[in-house]
């Protein structure tokens, strides 16, 4: 348990600050499952094809709306996108923790 109104002030504005920093798509959860950020370049800088496109990648999560990072498969390694480049079909994103 902690003593001091302080630390307790500090622990309430991290857990707000990293709240509101998923809720507008600046990071990602722990478990790398949630994502739902603006971020559509890959790690590389690569950019990402539209979910809804089937070119230049054919894939099947063409429900997803927009381009950005997702993690529709529950990857372990996280938000990743289909991308543009014809030599590379999918990359992972470099999007932080929360």
């Amino acid at each position: 348990m902690l003593k001091h109104k302080h630390c307790v002030d500090i622990l309430a504005t991290n857990f707000l600050s990293t709240i509101q920093n998923r809720r507008i798509g600046k990071c990602q959860n722990h478990k790398r499952l949630e994502f739902f950020g603006f971020a559509n370049t890959t790690s590389t800088g690569k950019e990402s094809q539209a979910w809804i496109m089937d070119s230049t990648n054919d894939h099947d999560f063409n429900q997803l709306p927009g381009n950005e990072c997702r993690n529709p498969d529950l990857s372990p390694k996280g938000p990743w996108c289909y991308t543009i480049d014809n030599s590379t079909r999918y990359e992972e994103c470099d999007i932080p923790f929360c």
